[in-house]
């Protein structure tokens, strides 16, 4: 199975404008430049950045991971919701990803909170996206039990 996505730069590095699509269609011409991806100021609402899809990417594949492993748990997830946050800082001369938080809400059946806790970490250990990041993954969650 294969997964592409195109990007394309127009431009240097600092003044340069670019656009991204996948194979899907869902992303189509998703803009972005030096300042969505490294700016201390906010931009624009239709302004996208490499490392802001990476997190999107991560919090789907590891809200799917985590319902898997609970469900291996004896849980019966109802809703996971992950906030994947990452953290970039520059260092000498380059920028690097150098911390993720991954934040997680769930409802669960059949929940125990220490079975819980190991469900987090075998889902971090078995994510794909998880797998590719060299930065530290930090995982936390709350879980509310119920339907």
């Amino acid at each position: 199975m294969e997964k592409k996505a195109i990007a394309v730069w127009e431009g240097s590095f600092d003044a340069g404008i670019g656009a991204a699509s996948t194979q899907s269609g869902v992303l189509s011409r998703a803009a972005y430049d030096f300042n969505s991806r490294f700016g201390a100021k906010l931009y624009g609402p239709n302004m996208t950045s490499p490392e802001e899809l990476l997190a999107a990417a991560h919090a789907q594949s590891y809200a799917m991971q985590l319902a898997a492993e609970c469900v291996d748990s004896g849980m019966t997830p109802h809703r996971i919701e992950v906030t994947c946050t990452y953290l970039l800082e520059q260092n000498k001369d380059r920028w690097e990803i150098t911390s993720v938080d991954l934040a997680v809400r769930a409802r669960v059946e059949l929940g125990d909170p220490e079975v819980f806790e190991k469900v987090l970490n075998a889902a971090k250990k078995r994510d794909i996206v998880s797998d590719l990041i060299k930065a530290k993954i930090n995982v936390s969650g709350n879980m509310v039990i119920g339907a």
